[in-house]
């Protein structure tokens, strides 16, 4: 069994208006090779939602949003690399959604 499917399989499933996303890797050097302090990353956050908690009227699976940096909770698993990151956050938390223009 793979990480996505522990997490996106039905195992793992957000409650009320919990939303779980999967979380963009965050830049830890800049393009000329400067490595930053995790300090720096306490900027906003992208990520792709996986799976939606049954009041959540917002946001559905498949969508990328913006939110918070700090807002979430990220999960832990022994399956999950550290190249994965995962978290639910609460729908109110998000600051917005990505949508196509085409």
């Amino acid at each position: 069994m793979n990480s996505q499917d522990i997490i996106s399989g039905n195992k793992l499933q957000p409650i009320l208006k919990g939303v779980l996303v999967k979380l963009e890797k965050v830049k830890d050097t800049t393009d000329s090779g400067i490595v930053l302090p995790e300090t720096m990353n306490t900027r906003d956050q992208f990520a792709d939602v996986i799976a939606v908690g049954k009041d959540v009227t917002i946001v559905k699976p498949g969508d990328r949003i913006l939110m918070d940096h700090g807002e979430f909770k990220i999960i832990k698993h022994s399956s999950l690399t550290s190249s994965e990151q995962f978290a639910i956050i609460q729908e109110n938390k998000i600051s917005g959604i990505f949508t196509d223009n085409e």
